[in-house]
């Protein structure tokens, strides 16, 4: 393997490459994605430190970790129990398993006492920033379902039910009887009425989970109109966050109760169609 002398990130690397490299071996009993997994997944988990949350940037070839330039690692790096445990069971590496139980166990420890995590993890383990669903955080809530589906652990399920709750409670805003806004809540409580599109993969996980809970069903139902919603534009194009402000209706039949946060290049109100 070429490894070139600059910093990736662990969470996409993982996610993308080592489990694609994993996923080509168990579909074709080919070594080579065996041997290229092993190689990536040792480079990888450098990132897992002992005691805090893993560091988001890993320079493959010198095998160091570290925070980002901007200063701190996301939530989601918390969250690769699926890809570590895979490949330690594969490898049969008691590093790697070590390494990611560390992990785990921090990510679980912390949760019991936060139930609901803020989704930046700065240079001391130390957790700030927003409450939020969306980008950064998305994958530590997603994995505490996908890891109960893969281990059968009882105690993942725990977690997340606890998490649920949280997020119902905290982040919810039902809109109508068949519309919920997910949005954000400030590190001092303060709900803010923003939704990342991202949010739209937690109505997938609720309808999973409803085999345990179908009560969850209805609430995966709610969401999941509020993200078709999104693409109710001129063009059919969901911008990346949207925002409920003035009324208590999302939407409109000009989208007037909508501002869309699309990127600087283009103007809202232009990509909004008003």
């Amino acid at each position: 393997m070429t490894v070139f002398p600059t910093f990736v990130n662990l969470f996409e690397t993982s996610i993308r490459a080592l489990g694609g490299l994993m996923s080509a071996h168990f579909l074709t009993n080919d070594q080579m994605f065996r041997e290229k997994s092993t190689d990536l997944g040792e480079r990888l988990v450098v990132g897992f430190l002992p005691k805090e949350i893993a560091k988001s940037d890993v320079n493959l070839r010198m095998r160091k970790a570290s925070h980002p330039p901007r200063g701190d690692s996301s939530l989601s790096e918390a969250a690769l129990s699926l890809e570590f445990y895979t490949l330690s069971a594969m490898i049969t590496s008691s590093n790697v398993k070590s390494k990611i139980m560390n992990n785990e166990d921090l990510r679980l420890s912390t949760l019991r006492k936060k139930k609901l995590m803020p989704y930046g993890v700065d240079e001391s383990g130390g957790f700030h920033a927003n409450y939020r669903l969306g980008v950064r955080a998305d994958s530590f809530y997603e994995y505490l379902f996908k890891e109960f589906e893969r281990s059968g652990n009882a105690t993942h399920f725990e977690h997340f039910l606890v998490a649920e709750r949280e997020i119902r409670d905290k982040l919810h805003l039902n809109l109508d009887e068949n519309t919920t806004f997910v949005g954000e809540r400030s590190a001092v409580g303060h709900f803010l009425p923003t939704m990342d599109h991202l949010v739209c993969f937690w109505p997938g996980v609720l309808a999973l989970a409803s085999k345990q809970k179908p009560q969850f069903l209805r609430d995966a139902q709610n969401i999941m109109h509020a993200c078709l919603k999104m693409y109710d534009t001129p063009r059919g194009l969901a911008p990346e966050k949207f925002k409920k402000y003035r009324s208590t209706r999302l939407w409109s039949t000009r989208v007037i109760d909508i501002i869309c946060c699309a990127p600087k290049r283009w103007k809202a109100s232009t990509f909004c169609g008003r």
